[in-house]
């Protein structure tokens, strides 16, 4: 089913690191895994950190208490995708244990075949469960339509979580929609996220803009947490987290009232936790993408930002609470998986700049992927050189 696709690490390679990060426990950077390839989502199995590596082949890690890493899995689907932006590495989104399988998604690479949600054991071949991008390609969940008035069929399953009852919650950012998928397979929408008005119009965008979901969590109230980043031109503080509950049990939250807004005020938002004392982290890509603003962690009380945790970040996109109390972000484009305290950065003194989207429309960027120079930042900050070739922001929504 699978095939070992190009080993080509386009989106950043970590080129050295003078001062090794990896396994301390020190006070100010916390515990660090670096030298990874698009790390992105990130779960829990017991004491144990998992992390979904999109480049570099194509790999689950497994990484315990005392910063010892495992490859659970490799040679994963993985590719260089062709997208607006040029071509892009692509690959394992996100990972959770559950049921004694490792269940993970696959994101956007319709010329390479898969959108897809996958489970494995250790040790053994992947199986495809869900083809999320076949499941658009007949449906088109959230209706959208191109400029042309075309249906608009984008699949990019981004984030997961067991339902705890034999299936998974799954976001998709292409289709706006979240999907409770059985373990055997079967697909149902569960909520899908319309179009909002956009309130810099007309003076940037159209009338309207995308609310692409991104995280999911199931929150201590049982209810479903989805984070949402706004589509072109990313106003600030205009991201929203919504919590959803089906309320008259007929498996989805699609009805009236079963989908309302827990917090506002943020920005490009990617994903969210729910820390040991019940309030709400979110992570924000950038604060202000349009003006190359470096992103971060805050922390979510009644239903408003109440505390930086963690800043500068660089692209942080997969966000976890250990059993421990660690908060652990991975942040993309650094290469790198890090305790969100004081140093998560490791001592960057400046964040990168992330550069505008060159075209049209998008959820998170549409940027020059012929244009790395961004990420050439960091050199002598902590001693990491960064080197990067032909990247852009890889949790794409394109409206173009």
């Amino acid at each position: 089913m699978f095939t070992h696709s190009t080993r080509l690490i386009v989106g950043l390679l970590v080129a050295s690191m003078a001062v090794m990060l990896a396994n301390s426990a020190d006070a100010q950077s916390g515990l660090v895994i670096p030298n990874l390839v698009s790390p992105r989502g990130l779960s829990t199995q017991g004491l144990h950190l998992l992390v979904a590596e999109q480049g570099g082949g194509g790999r689950i890690l497994r990484v315990t208490e005392f910063g010892t890493t495992y490859v659970v899995a490799s040679g994963l689907p993985s590719v260089i995708a062709n997208t607006p932006e040029g071509p892009l590495p692509v690959g394992a989104n996100s990972v959770i244990y559950a049921d004694g399988y490792y269940y993970f998604t696959v994101g956007e690479a319709p010329d390479a075949g898969f959108q897809a949600v996958y489970r494995l054991r250790e040790g053994e071949k992947p199986t495809l469960i869900a083809d999320l991008g076949a499941y658009e390609e007949a449906n088109n969940t959230d209706g959208d339509v191109d400029r042309t008035g075309k249906p608009e069929l984008l699949s990019n399953p981004f984030d997961l979580v067991s339902d705890g009852a034999g299936g998974l919650y799954v976001v998709d950012s292409g289709a706006n929609a979240i999907f409770r998928v059985s373990f055997t397979g079967q697909i149902k929408p569960f909520a899908i996220f319309p179009n909002r008005p956009n309130p810099l119009f007309p003076k940037a965008g159209g009338p309207t803009m995308d609310q692409v979901p991104t995280g999911i969590e199931i929150g201590p109230d049982g209810a479903l947490y989805v984070s949402t980043l706004t589509g072109f031109p990313f106003p600030t503080n205009a991201a929203l987290v919504y919590r959803l509950k089906d309320s008259n049990a007929d498996g989805d939250a699609l009805d009236a009232g079963e989908a309302t807004v827990y917090a506002d005020g943020l920005t490009t938002a990617t994903n969210l936790a729910f820390d040991r004392d019940g309030s709400l982290l979110v992570s924000e890509f950038s604060t202000d993408f349009l003006n190359q603003a470096p992103g971060r962690l805050v922390r979510v009380r009644n239903g408003k930002i109440s505390e930086v945790v963690a800043a500068p970040l660089v692209s942080p996109t997969g966000l976890t609470v250990m059993l421990n109390g660690q908060i652990m972000v991975s942040q993309e484009f650094a290469g790198i998986v890090a305790e969100a305290k004081a140093g998560a950065a490791l001592a960057a003194k400046q964040a990168p700049a992330l550069g505008a989207p060159a075209t049209g429309e998008a959820g998170l960027a549409e940027g020059d992927a012929g244009n790395a120079s961004w990420l050439l930042w960091l050199a002598g900050a902590g001693g990491l050189a960064v080197l990067a070739a032909g990247a852009g922001l890889t949790l794409r929504h394109h409206r173009a």
